[in-house]
């Protein structure tokens, strides 16, 4: 059975999240992973999260569907959509099953970067790296 495209919600103002994406694209010859970024408004307003909620975890939903994935729930379903990852899917879900994924998945979004447009001047942009949010 073919799998529906999947949609992923990830945060456009996230450098980790941004080069992530890329190389997801890269990897996805059959066109079965969407990314739009929830930092867009009009995508924003068709999600039934918080802006809050999307900054915490990467959502996701298949096409056509009412069901969405959240945290590794949407890496798993991704994986299930690219050949060369499919064979990491049943280990992905025995570790969510015994919560170290999404251990380490916390762990990573917990410290990623955020930088806002517009923030910064002459296409550099500073970080405050010494920030324990």
């Amino acid at each position: 059975m073919k799998k529906k495209p999947l949609i992923v919600f990830y945060d456009s103002y996230c450098p980790l999240c941004t080069k992530t994406m890329e190389k997801w694209c890269a990897m996805d010859k059959q066109q079965l992973l969407i990314f739009d970024s929830f930092r867009n408004e009009h995508v924003l307003n068709t999600l039934p999260y918080s802006i809050e909620q999307l900054e915490k975890e990467t959502y996701s939903k298949p096409v056509d569907a009412s069901e969405y994935y959240k945290g590794v729930e949407t890496f798993t379903e991704m994986n299930k959509r690219i050949p060369m990852l499919t064979l990491t899917t049943p280990v992905l879900i025995a570790l969510n099953k015994v919560g170290l994924a999404t251990i380490v998945y916390n762990f990573v979004a917990k410290r990623r970067k955020i930088v806002p447009v517009g923030q910064c001047a002459d296409d550099q942009c500073t970080i405050n790296y010494s920030n324990k949010n």
